[in-house]
Order: structure tokens, then sequence, then C-alpha cells
């Protein structure tokens, strides 16, 4: 299984039951699935791992760093992971995930993935939004995703044309 294969699988397992900011009620259904994969160890652990420190940890940036900041993948997954868990709102889990001294970058980015895809547009504060550069095409690429991976699939109304054929 590809890497972004098993950051993939945890957030589209938790999109259609989210039932608040502090829980993913789908974690454990999400493991499972992981757990027939092979090479799911570490990616399993790092989720666990995370669910783990979010319900002995409040969000503080010494506690963000506790799943660890040696810039690796799952230690990034697992400090997205604990912030999302943890974040009351959409700005909360981003800056905490990006106010440590690991790989913040990558799990600001995952953090903010996980928060943004779970919680839609209109829970990213307004000033972050203004000016993203290819605004428009961001949006375009989303619901096309959504509509091919997440509703229609292969009856999805998605103009073709627009990516490469693969």
């Amino acid at each position: 299984m590809a890497p972004e294969e098993r950051l993939l699988l945890p957030i589209h397992e938790c999109l259609p039951t989210r039932s608040g900011w502090g829980t993913f009620s789908r974690l454990a259904h999400t493991l499972d699935k992981l757990q027939e994969k092979p090479g799911h160890e570490e990616t399993t652990n790092a989720i666990k791992q995370a669910v783990q420190f979010a319900d002995e940890y409040e969000l503080s940036p010494v506690n963000v760093e506790k799943p660890g900041s040696r810039w690796v993948a799952e230690e990034a997954l697992a400090i997205s992971l604990f912030c999302a868990l943890k974040a009351t709102d959409f700005r909360t889990g981003v800056l905490a995930s990006v106010n440590h001294s690991g790989d913040s970058d990558s799990t600001g980015s995952i953090c903010g993935n996980i928060l943004g895809t779970l919680s839609g547009i209109d829970a990213i504060p307004d000033q972050w939004k203004a000016n993203v550069e290819g605004s428009d095409v961001i949006t375009q690429l989303s619901h096309d995703f959504i509509d091919v991976f997440i509703t229609d699939g292969e009856n999805a109304n998605v103009d073709k044309g627009r990516y490469p054929p693969g």
C-alpha cells in the first residue's frame, strides 16, 4: 500500500460519520482495514499512538511533539492526527500542527487536509483563503475528486479532458 493510500484511508473512512471536532467514530474500522494490508504496521501504530495521546494529553506545543519529530511519515501522520483529534476548530488544529520543531510543513499539510476534508471550506478562516494562488483549479479538483471517488464513481459528470489518461 502506497503512503498516500495509507493517509487517504483514515480520512476517507471517517468522512461520513464525523460527530464533532474531538471524535473520529470510525478509526477502529480504519485500523481493521489497514491491518489487512501488507506493511501496515508503522501506519497502524502511528494512528493508535495519536488516538492514545489524544485521550491522555491536551493540545499544547509540548504535547504535539510527543508522537515524535524525527521527520518520518508515520510520525507526521501521528502528530497531524493528534492535532486534528484535539482541535476545537480548523484554525486551532492547523496552528498546533505547525508550531513545533519537527516536520511542520508536512504536519500542517496533513492536519489541514484532514480537518478540511471533514469540515469543509467554510471552516477555514477567510483570511487564510484570500489570495490563494490557483484556488479555482483547487476548487475544480476538489469537486471532481468528490464526484469520482465519493459520490458517483464512473458515472461522474467530470470533464475527463482535464486530466491525463490513466
